[in-house]
């Protein structure tokens, strides 16, 4: 089950609506525009703003996705650099697509 969590205060989800927050709506469609190879994986996403998304991955791993933009390339360089650096990666910074940075455990 996706957890979408650090939503703005005061928001208030009401069961049968549609939602109108756009840091929500960018988190869902960040997960909606990944193949299933990824997608699968994600089970928390950070929506504090649409810049800052975060997806946090099964296996621990953290994705500073931001916008939902570039979807499938950003989606393509992380799992790139989780399969060259396997149970190395701890943290993924994909916002900017063209110069991608990550951590080691």
């Amino acid at each position: 089950m996706l957890h979408i969590n650090d939503v703005p205060y005061g928001l208030t989800p009401e069961i049968g609506s549609y939602c109108t927050d756009s840091n929500v709506n960018n988190a869902l469609a960040i997960v909606d525009g990944m193949t299933t190879e990824l997608a699968d994986q994600v089970r928390m996403v950070s929506a504090t703003d649409a810049e800052s998304t975060l997806l946090t991955l099964d296996n621990g791993i953290q994705i500073a996705f931001g916008e939902a933009e570039d979807i499938r390339e950003k989606e393509r360089i992380c799992l790139e650099i989780m399969e060259q650096n396997p149970g190395k990666v701890a943290y993924i910074n994909v916002r900017v697509p063209s110069r991608p940075t990550w951590r080691a455990i």
